[in-house]
């Protein structure tokens, strides 16, 4: 067996040494200067507004409905693994409640499909 770290992460992970350059941008400013106002090159990227994630991420969600029918069995199996890993069997009323939720969204779902003229 190998006990040499193979591949940079691993030699970074294992030793703390890298051979990989870190890439630096030098500002306008700056770059007269002694150079000691460099920065990292993703130190100048600015993080997305919440109302932009939002957007993206029903833009995201929207373009995959077609694809949601492939998550069915991973939900099931969540499930299952969630009740396997109760101390004890739930209570009925519990299922009830989760049944209950279960047709209030399909209701929800058709009735806005049924306003778009969608079938669903």
């Amino acid at each position: 067996m190998c006990m040499e770290p193979v591949g940079e992460g691993a030699i970074r992970v294992t030793t703390g040494r890298s051979d990989m350059d870190v890439m630096t941008v030098i500002d306008d400013a700056s770059a007269n200067a002694s150079g000691k106002d460099r920065r990292h090159i993703m130190g100048s990227l600015k993080p997305p507004s919440p109302a932009t994630m939002w957007t993206e991420f029903k833009a995201e969600v929207l373009a995959q409905t077609d694809h949601w029918p492939l998550w069915l069995p991973v939900a099931f199996g969540c499930g299952a693994s969630i009740y396997f890993a109760l101390p004890r069997e739930p209570t009925a009323w519990l299922a009830w409640l989760c049944l209950g939720a279960t047709i209030a969204m399909v209701a929800f779902r058709h009735r806005l499909s049924a306003g778009r003229g969608q079938s669903a």
